[in-house]
Parts: structure tokens; sequence; C-alpha cells
């Protein structure tokens, strides 16, 4: 009977979701890492919040050991496929377009907070710096001078790979040229005459149609004894690596449409937890049944509503309730400020 064991565990969490696990992502193996694994004896096993990675054992006097045990380095490479279109709209991430940058994360950095093993380098949270250009197909790249040539190498940094390329002036302009669909996918970095022009995620397949983010994990000497799941014994050390998303906080603006007359003397929305004011918007011109709120400061998005705001009217004397538990906005009513394009509202619509 074959017995297996976890080498790692990939974790996604999002502190918009109430037990924090986040259910934005398809965890998919690229087809190389899905043939390394089976050569190895590797099982991959997705799950709605992570995906986590066995291998076969063989119980020795120092634990159990894999086996089979690969040879240093290797990779294993996995894509986020996002699987709910508005995950950017609840996410404390800026916006990007899907296809043209894409967000990394290796085991190659010992980033230990609280105990937990994150995958980005330099935070407790995935932020804008762990997103990279991406690349594919036929990469060019010109620049200008004055020289007779100029060399470009191409270096995949992680990945021992190395591509030089040289151009003559053609008139004050140098192109180079690379087919990037020969070589693996992996960080690259484009030098020229030994100066870095750029550092981009590049791969070797057209389609990356909603494919979010990219995990590399590696089993080599560069990584972390922390971040290791085999030792140089083969004894399986499991690891539980983790991403972890923040929820994204808005101005909530709670547009009233008064279709049936219902007399709104003095409106206001009210807090019974006392976390949050609103003020009336009568800075610009609406329909005479709309009555507009604001919050006055930015609200979390969260999976679980808050259920402490209510309608009152006659709010500053006899605060008279007219509608209670007012709900939450949905994560796909997302508004951008026309003035300053990091301000965000969140817009629930209510008709009386």
């Amino acid at each position: 009977m074959a017995f297996f064991e976890t080498l790692y565990k990939l974790e996604i969490n999002h502190d918009y979701y109430s037990d924090e696990r986040s259910i934005d992502f398809e965890v998919v193996p690229s087809t190389k890492t899905k043939n390394k694994l089976r050569d190895l004896r590797f099982l991959f096993r997705g799950g709605p919040s992570g995906c986590s990675v066995l291998s076969q054992v063989e119980k020795s006097s120092m634990g159990l050991s894999a086996y089979r045990v690969p040879e240093q380095p290797v990779r294993f490479q996995f894509f986020l496929k996002q699987k709910r279109p508005h995950f950017l709209n609840y996410t404390d991430l800026p916006f990007h377009q899907l296809g043209q940058t894409i967000y990394y994360f290796n085991n190659l950095q010992a980033n230990v907070v609280g105990g937990s093993k994150y995958l980005h380098p330099s935070s407790s949270q995935v932020t804008s710096a762990d997103q990279l250009p991406l690349k594919k197909g036929n990469y060019l790249y010109k620049t200008t001078g004055t020289d007779q040539h100029k060399t470009a190498r191409l270096l995949y940094s992680d990945l021992d790979i190395e591509i030089e390329q040289q151009a003559e002036n053609n008139e004050g302009e140098f192109q180079f040229q690379f087919d990037l669909s020969g070589n693996p996918s992996g960080r690259a970095e484009l030098w020229i005459d030994g100066s870095l022009q750029e550092h981009f995620y590049a791969v070797n397949q057209l389609d990356m149609a909603g494919v979010f983010g990219i995990v590399d994990i590696f089993h080599s000497q560069d990584v972390p004894g922390a971040y290791q799941f085999l030792d140089s014994n083969g004894i399986v050390d499991t690891q539980v690596y983790k991403l972890y998303f923040n929820n994204r906080s808005t101005y909530w603006k709670y547009i009233i449409i008064n279709r049936t007359g219902t007399d709104l003397d003095d409106p206001g929305i009210s807090d019974s937890d006392n976390n949050y004011t609103f003020t009336q918007d009568t800075t610009s011109s609406h329909p005479g049944n709309h009555t507009i709120f604001i919050s006055d400061q930015e609200i979390p998005l969260l999976q679980e509503s808050i259920g402490s705001l209510s309608l009152r009217k006659r709010f500053s004397t006899d605060n008279l309730l007219v509608l209670d538990s007012l709900p939450n906005p949905a994560s796909e009513m997302l508004m951008q400020d026309q003035n300053v394009n990091t301000k965000y509202y969140s817009e629930v619509f209510l008709y009386l």
C-alpha cells in the first residue's frame, strides 16, 4: 500500500470573507509541472482556497522520505485563474488589465510573520509591488544611441538561462527581438551593454486569459531553510505557504428614490454601533425624488453584512425609523470618483 505525505500547501486568505478563506481562484499547474509531478509520483490536489502537493513516502529512522527526491534545482509552476469577475472590486489592490500584467509569488524569500510563511516578499499582504509586466510571444525592444553596435542579454534570473543578441546601428536605432515561446516561463531581465532595461515575467504561451497570478515553488539551494519542503536527505518537512489579500474600503453612497411620496422630512442615516456617519449630498443636482447620502469615512467591504445602518426621518429631532438594516453595497456596484482616481464609491439604490 502506498503512503503519501503533504510536501507543501498553498493557502489563499482574504479578509473580505468571514472565515478568511478566499474562494476567488482556481490553482492550475502548468503542463510541464503536471508532467513533473507525475514523474516524481507527486500528487496535486486542488481546493476551494488553495492547493496541496503530496509525495509518495517511505519510512526511515530520520522520518518520512520522499520516494523520489527531485534533483535540484526544480520548479513547480502554478497559475492562479480568477473565478470571480469582481475580485478587485472588494480587494485592496489597484485595477490592472489581465494579460498585460501579472502578480508573481515564490518561495525564494523568508517572509515569516506571526508564524505564517508568505510567498509575497515584504509584507503580510499582497500589494501592487508584487505585480510584474507580462511579456509573451515575440518580445521587441528598441533603443537609440551612437554606438556601432549594442549587445542585449535576456536573463532568466531563476532558471539560469541567458540569451545574448547583438544589433547594429541602423540610423541611430537598435532593435532586439526575442521569441519567448521557445523558452520556459519565468522572471526575466533585459540588459543592454551591462545596464538593466526591463524586468518582467515572460510566458511561453499566448493564452493567459483569466490568469491573475503565477506561483513558482522551487526546490533548490536558493530556498531559505524555513521554506524548504525536503531537507538534504530527502526527508519531508511539510510547508504551508500563504497568500493574503486585504479587503477594499470605499465610501458608501445610498441613493434613495422616493416613488411613493413618503414623508422624509429631515432624513438621515444612523449607525446603531456608532462606527460610521453619513452626510447628505447637496453639492450636485438630483431629481426631486432622489436623496443621496455618502459616508464620511471609508467603510470596509465584507462578505458578512453590516446590519446596524438605518434610514431615519426628522433625524435631528424625533429620529423616526423609516428603514431598518439597510442593505450593504454589492461588490459589482463600484464607481470611481471623477476627480480623484484613487477614491471609490460603493452604491446602493433604495426604493421607497
